[in-house]
């Protein structure tokens, strides 16, 4: 007997996502190297799906390893599949552990595949009349569909319903099996109907009904390859048909009490995240930041500084400033902050310390050691107020790229995560903090001062183990005053002459307008690969290359056009309008809208920290 149910059931295709997150995110390793590209990209679809869709009832259907029943019916049944990747194989313990640390079961049964278990128990959760979402991205699992079930894409959200089904597939979810069992799976070895494809398959069912009555009257069909292969492949398209249809019948129970979607296991994933270095991830399951023994103050007299100073001479200590926003190159600081350990630091507002520059000067000279996070822009306050930094200086910054060179995003806010299993309390976020004031301002700035010399005591013994301590001394640090100074003093351009070339080019570029139209026989938009897709190859009759993937249209890229210039004079021509037009258009218009109208100069950033490779980069704006 079958009770009611309220809620709705999501059953996750678990190696489909593994699969798919293992192919489209290349190269991420943890710092030991071990690949985790498949987990991370798992993990991300999982709480994306947990957080948007709120289920109260989750499960993820995962194979078990060994033959099934379908080997027992077709000894070739993906004999033609690659094994599993080590680095792929490698990933599936820690998927498991993320499902438990997230609380989501695991769903399997020997001898049968995922699938299997995702039909039986959508079909036995819909006979209890309980929605269910099948979260997929194979189109096997269409053949489920019906008032009760619907399939998810995560990647676009996409569902569909039954006639979402027959919009997308062509055929309603009761006719998928017949499609598929003609079609077949290479990726599977089912053979299906040789010589059928997708869209044959598809007419056939809908011009016929069904697989068995197309099979019936098989000798009346028109196309001559298709009625040979009905008539010639009959065993192999039943077999076909057998394997394709998912199994909805297994002695499995409907245990929605072990379903139901609970807490995640906050110690657990904060274990598991920062050994797989999920640094994004860990964010959320953290605890919050200690309440301790926190003893941030203000400073507000010349006094308080001098003390602070006889405080600070001769130990390490921390600096971090706030900026205002767009402050850059010339240095308007908000505020500063210095940290001196065990949870003390100190706020020196802007008001002081423009009043009292010399003194906030000696201050940075007192410690025997300062650290900062992100050096390069306090250079503007050093060039500002003509001060000078300590001797022993690190930027905390570049001691985990240093690391970790192949990371990305080394912001206080996501090392703290990393090194210190903790996160910004004080409203702070990455970046800038132009929007905080008074009070506010003073704690988030103190906060990352104190955070800042936490942080770099825990990267400095590191840093030795490696041996990577010269390397920060002897050529990081010093660039960072280079770059710095680089920035500052800018890029002169001259503008005038980029307009004189600007002007040429425009010249040019209208000559070579008129020579293409005058070779193509009429004008058009030079710029439209499609308008100039039919002018190359139906106008002109130039060799086709093959159609890209969208919509048909054929490529009319650098390859193609260098193809066919060998024997046509416009496509060359097209390559130079194109060359002369980006020169045009990024370099000699562009450039002059980006110089800096109070110093005359173009004023970009460079990036210390892009690559392991040491190289650099220029941002805002990008001059390589």
């Amino acid at each position: 007997m079958n009770t009611p149910q309220s809620g709705r059931l999501y059953l996750v295709d678990g190696m489909s996502h593994i699969y798919r997150a293992y192919y489209a995110i290349q190269g991420l390793r943890s710092k030991k190297g071990m690949p985790t590209n498949a987990v991370y990209g798992f993990t991300n679809m999982l709480r994306k799906l947990i957080k948007e869709e709120h289920p109260e009832y989750l499960g993820v259907a995962i194979d078990l390893t060994g033959p099934t029943v379908r080997h027992e019916q077709y000894e070739g049944y993906k004999s033609t599949r690659r094994p599993m990747p080590d680095d792929l194989a490698s990933q599936i313990p820690y998927v498991l552990q993320v499902c438990g640390a997230l609380c989501v079961p695991i769903l399997s049964y020997p001898r049968y595949e995922a699938d299997d278990v995702i039909g039986t128990l959508a079909r036995k959760a819909a006979g209890a009349d309980l929605d269910v979402v099948i979260v997929t991205i194979d189109k096997d699992m269409f053949q489920l569909v019906n008032d009760r079930i619907t399939i998810l894409d995560t990647r676009t959200m996409l569902r569909l319903d039954r006639k979402g089904v027959e919009e997308k597939f062509g055929v309603p979810p009761e006719k998928v099996v017949d499609v598929l069992s003609l079609v077949g799976d290479s990726s599977d070895n089912i053979q299906g109907a040789p010589g059928i494809g997708d869209k044959g398959a598809k007419q056939l069912i809908q011009e016929y009904g069904s697989l068995e009555n197309l099979l019936e009257h098989r000798d009346e069909v028109s196309r001559k390859t298709y009625r040979e292969s009905l008539q010639q492949n009959e065993a192999l398209i039943r077999q076909s048909r057998e394997l394709v249809t998912i199994c909805e019948d297994l002695p499995l129970e409907l245990n929605l009490e072990q379903l139901r979607k609970c807490e995640p296991n906050q110690a657990v994933a904060r274990e598991l995240f920062a050994e797989l270095e999920f640094t994004s991830l860990l964010d959320e399951f953290l605890p919050p930041p200690p309440v301790a023994e926190k003893k941030y103050s203000v400073l507000q007299t010349p006094g308080q500084i001098a003390e602070l100073c006889a405080e600070l001479r001769g130990k390490t200590a921390a600096v971090a400033a706030s900026f205002a926003a767009g402050a850059h190159p010339e240095g308007c600081v908000e505020g500063m902050s210095v940290a001196g350990g065990q949870g003390r630091a100190w706020f020196l507002p802007r008001q002081l310390v423009e009043s009292q520059a010399a003194s906030v000067g000696q201050l940075l000279l007192e410690p025997a050691r300062v650290a900062m996070h992100d050096l390069k822009p306090f250079y503007s306050l050093v060039s500002c107020f003509n001060w000078k930094l300590p001797p022993d200086i690190r930027d905390t910054m570049l001691m985990a790229y240093l690391l970790s060179p192949n990371q990305s995003n080394f912001a206080l806010e996501r090392m703290v995560i990393e090194y210190l299993g903790t996160k910004l309390s004080a409203g702070e976020e990455e970046g800038e903090t132009p929007t905080l004031f008074g009070e506010a301002l003073a704690n988030a700035t103190n906060e990352k001062a104190d955070l800042t010399l936490q942080l770099f005591d825990r990267l400095q013994p590191q840093l030795v183990e490696k041996r990577l301590e010269p390397l920060l001394v002897d050529v990081e640090m010093p660039l960072v005053e280079v770059l710095a100074s680089m920035e500052k003093d800018g890029v002169r351009v001259d503008c005038e002459i980029l307009r004189q070339m600007s002007q040429e080019m425009e010249a040019e570029l209208n000559t070579l307008t008129n020579r293409i139209f005058e070779l193509a026989g009429e004008s058009f938009n030079i710029n439209s690969p499609r308008q100039l897709a039919l002018i190359l190859f139906e106008k002109l009759n130039l060799p086709q290359p093959k159609k890209t993937r969208k919509a048909g249209h054929y490529a009319t890229g650098f390859e193609v056009l260098e193809q066919l210039a060998t024997s046509h004079e416009l496509p060359k021509l097209i390559l130079d309008y194109r060359e002369l037009s980006k020169l045009k258009g990024t370099y000699l218009d562009a450039l002059p809208r980006l110089v800096n109208p109070k110093t005359g100069r173009i004023h970009t950033s460079y990036n210390q920290m892009v690559a392991s490779t040491g190289r650099l980069s220029s941002s805002n704006p990008n001059l390589q």
